[in-house]
């Protein structure tokens, strides 16, 4: 919620930020040193806060808010520029109180600063960078004392959902300022290295109907939907005001293809809100009532105030709410551009897409393969079944071991540059299959992927490299019985035709042959039979 200042009321810190003569200050330290008389040398500092995605416009709670910083100073020494960087903007109050610097948050420079014309231009974002790594629960799984049986019977480790979140900022170098979340207790088995450890905490987050941000102070923590503070902005310090749209949950939704759990609806003609069809840590009908409870009646506007009065105070999850002259209330979520230069300005845009509020799609993440199985995760035991009915989508990269797949596929499309899978058993059964089969690659292990009874006269196969070829032993019969000299039928381990060794004659009492490859072999095996 907003910054309350400790060193004056609220209402005194609003008085003197909405004032015309408003005065303030900058403190900015580099790895814990103050830089002194940072005013004297300022540019121009920008300070972006995003908590709905700029160019889809598609509300969610899977996401880790982010904050980042653009510095633009003269002649300032390259040397002290250093991580971690501290920015807070300081207000004059009154003479009996003075500046109350508000913490805009602690920074990590993404990239070499660079300097044109006297001016160094320095970037940083906050410490959401900081789970942008794969995380991987394995060594955090293992070494649990707390187990549980599967539904073979076999004993397994598990971690709870808080010892997730915990290794996750322990791993990241990011103070956990979160202390307790809906589900927190709940065990978990599973694990997944290819998901960045920013994901892993949206997931966490959407799943107790929370967002997930970094504090003034570099912490992760947690706020709930239905616990955001609310800040008025004076209509006659708006300079422009253009409202676009209403969005409002109703209705609460998970879908992954496969299974469906959905919350009562309230109001047919409001919004939905679709909760990310990847998240591993939502498996269960109560979970989706539950985070409806919370987010069940929250409303935004969709609108855009350009340059106002600045208050650092106010964070992108706030609301903040106008009436306009006729006193219609408008009231959005905090998202914001805050400049300083000397004086504090304030864009605030929230946008909700008109075209995609009502659409019934399932918002996912980037995350791929847990859309794919995480309908069939079994959290508390951590079995992995898979149950796809229809999924289109490029999987890149999967990397994981379970001990039993099981599947009905139906209709799968899709580029696989890396599939690493240990299975028992494997049963696939296509059938009904009209259309053939061009420009896929297959790479198999020992065994071809056969297609047609097992018993036809004609038993085909596609080989390791994708060529159609015929059964060894209907092929070595027929050409015996056609007495065509064939002087040797070479194929492969796996069955594979590899060539043709034609006697073609003698010649100084050595037999003449003649090789025929595969791709000039390509007849009809019942026409060979009939003649």
């Amino acid at each position: 919620m907003a910054y309350i200042p400790s060193e004056c009321t609220q209402e005194q810190y609003r008085s003197a930020i909405y004032n015309a003569d408003s005065k303030h200050k900058c403190y900015l330290a580099f790895n814990g040193v103050e830089y002194e008389d940072i005013d004297e040398i300022l540019e121009k500092i920008t300070i972006k806060s995003n908590i709905i995605d700029t160019s889809s416009k598609v509300f969610s709670l899977s996401n880790l808010i982010a904050k980042s910083i653009e510095i633009k100073v003269h002649d300032i020494d390259l040397s002290k520029i250093q991580n971690p960087i501290d920015l807070k903007i300081g207000t004059y109050i009154n003479d009996e109180i003075g500046y109350v610097y508000i913490p805009i948050g602690i920074f990590n420079i993404q990239e070499t600063p660079t300097t044109s014309n006297g001016i160094t231009t320095i970037k940083a974002r906050d410490n959401s960078v900081k789970f942008d790594i794969n995380y991987n629960a394995k060594p955090l799984i293992d070494g649990s004392e707390t187990t549980t049986t599967d539904s073979q019977g076999n004993i397994i480790k598990v971690v709870t959902k808080m010892q997730v979140l915990q290794d996750i900022c322990i791993t990241c170098g990011v103070t956990c300022g979160v202390t307790n979340f809906r589900g927190m207790d709940e065990t978990i088995g599973i694990y997944d290295n290819t998901i960045t450890a920013r994901t892993y905490v949206g997931y966490l987050a959407e799943q107790c109907g929370s967002f997930a941000y970094i504090d003034r102070h570099g912490a992760l923590q947690f706020i709930k939907l239905n616990s955001l503070n609310t800040h008025t902005l004076p209509f006659e310090d708006v300079s422009s005001f253009t409202n676009d749209t209403k969005y409002t949950i109703s209705k609460t939704i998970y879908e992954s293809g496969v299974i469906k759990y959905e919350s009562s609806h309230g109001e047919p003609t409001n919004d939905i809100l679709y909760l990310d069809s990847a998240n591993p840590y939502i498996n269960t009908q109560n979970q989706i009532n539950e985070i409806h409870e919370i987010v069940n009646g929250f409303s935004i506007d969709s609108f855009k105030i350009d340059n106002i009065y600045g208050n650092p105070s106010i964070d992108p999850f706030d609301f903040i709410e106008t009436m306009d002259e006729n006193n219609n209330t408008y009231k959005t979520l905090g998202q914001n551009t805050l400049t300083y230069n000397g004086k504090l300005k304030h864009t605030f845009d929230t946008q909700i897409s008109k075209e995609k509020r009502k659409t019934n799609i399932s918002q996912n993440s980037n995350e791929y393969f847990k859309k794919y199985v995480k309908t069939t995760i079994d959290n508390e035991v951590g079995s992995l079944k898979i149950e796809v009915g229809s999924y289109s989508q490029k999987i890149d990269n999967i990397s994981d071991e379970n001990e039993s797949i099981n599947g009905d596929l139906k209709d799968i499309k899709g580029k696989m540059t890396s599939l690493r899978v240990d299975v028992d058993g494997v049963l696939i059964d296509v059938s009904n299959h009209g259309e053939s089969l061009d420009k896929m690659q297959y790479n198999f292990g020992t065994q071809a992927l056969r297609i047609g009874s097992s018993t036809s006269e004609v038993n085909s196969a596609l080989d390791n490299t994708g060529i159609k070829v015929y059964n060894y032993e209907e092929l070595t019969a027929v050409f015996n019985n056609k007495g065509s000299g064939i002087d040797k039928l070479i194929v492969t381990g796996t069955a594979q035709l590899g060539y043709l060794r034609v006697v073609k004659g003698i010649k100084n009492n050595k037999k003449v042959t003649q090789i025929f490859h595969l791709e000039n072999l390509i007849e009809d095996i019942n026409k060979l039979v009939g003649d």
